[in-house]
């Protein structure tokens, strides 16, 4: 744990998962730079820890998407809550910045309400995608917005809620990113290998639904051009040896690659990738790609009530048309989406 500074304003930021660890990283080192004072700690990761932020609770494991399969870690996520409050009422901060995370964050911040603290919400749920009732809880509990997308300035303002965009935070981490550039030679790409990416995400139920479809999808395109080869980045290391046995049971040239989710971006002549960040992470490398995102077959039904937007991917939503094939799953159509990547595959 990294020690506290003694003097300036306290600052915690609270980022549930591996990309807002990243984002909550960057925001600390960035207020450091106006506030060299100012005291940071939070709930985050091995990024934010890096960067110097004194971390309470590593919050890495609670990256759980859907009611049943993140049931079991609801108490942990209670007991994390009452913690974090018990630490307020000793050292009460300032400023309390929620970074992504609503399920969490959003209950953190109606405890917030009877405190002085200011709560900001950067990067924030996104309500123009589903379950736009949110912002109602929004407007009760958060003070302030910093959203990273152009058209959620206008939502928010209509709503009534203080709101600044800033753009998105990754032209600042991309312009510090260097790969490693000898990837091609050490995962055994030769002449002729057609290298195809595989991002099924970094929560444990994105993983865990995204992965097997996407591995039939492969199956289809290897049948098709035999010359490639599949490469699967691993964010969590708790999930690294439930995707390899996945990949060693499909029988394809699949490798699965502790990180280096940009090197199998940059070098992928096409990635298969669920919907989120890695679309606009792909989109900076200029790689094509497939978007996809599998719910279950209840909440496939019931998508037109929940799903406000037109798109699943984010190109296509900065776009307004659709730019980007993309596929909003409600069961296996792994043979749609083989299609999809042979077509950028044949044309390229």
């Amino acid at each position: 744990m990294q020690e506290e500074r003694l003097t300036g304003p306290r600052i915690f930021i609270v980022a549930g998962e591996p990309s807002g660890d990243i984002h909550g990283a960057s925001l600390a080192r960035a207020i450091w730079e106006l506030a060299p004072q100012a005291r940071i700690s939070g709930l985050g990761g091995p990024a934010m820890a890096g960067a110097g932020c004194a971390i309470k609770r590593d919050m890495m494991h609670m990256a759980v998407m859907g009611l049943l399969r993140g049931a079991g870690k609801i108490f942990k996520a209670r007991r994390i809550l009452a913690e974090t409050l018990e630490y307020f009422d000793k050292e009460p901060p300032d400023a309390l910045v929620l970074i992504d995370f609503p399920g969490f964050n959003l209950a953190l911040a109606r405890a917030m309400r009877r405190r002085p603290t200011k709560v900001i919400y950067y990067i924030s749920p996104q309500i123009w995608a589903w379950a736009p009732w949110r912002i109602k809880k929004i407007k009760e509990r958060i003070h302030k917005i910093i959203c990273i997308l152009p058209f959620e300035k206008e939502i928010y303002e209509a709503a009534g809620v203080p709101v600044e965009y800033v753009g998105h935070p990754l032209g600042d981490f991309f312009a510090d990113l260097k790969l490693d550039e000898n990837f091609a030679r050490e995962v055994g790409l030769e002449s002729g290998d057609i290298p195809v990416g595989l991002l099924p995400g970094s929560r444990d139920q994105e993983v865990f639904r995204h992965l097997p479809l996407m591995l039939e999808a492969a199956r289809v395109i290897h049948q098709e051009v035999p010359q490639t080869k599949f490469f699967v980045p691993c964010g969590a290391e708790q999930h690294l040896e439930g995707m390899k046995e996945m990949a060693r049971e499909s029988g394809l040239p699949v490798e699965i690659l502790a990180g280096k989710t940009f090197e199998v971006m940059n070098e992928a002549e096409v990635t298969l990738v669920k919907s989120g960040t890695a679309t606009l992470q792909c989109a900076y490398f200029l790689t094509p790609m497939v978007i996809l995102y599998r719910v279950n077959p209840i909440a496939w039904a019931l998508s037109h009530l929940i799903v406000k937007s037109p798109y699943i991917g984010l190109p296509n939503l900065i776009a307004g048309e659709k730019i980007v094939p993309e596929f909003l799953l409600g069961t296996d159509r792994s043979q749609e989406v083989a299609e999809a990547a042979l077509g950028l595959l044949l044309d390229a």
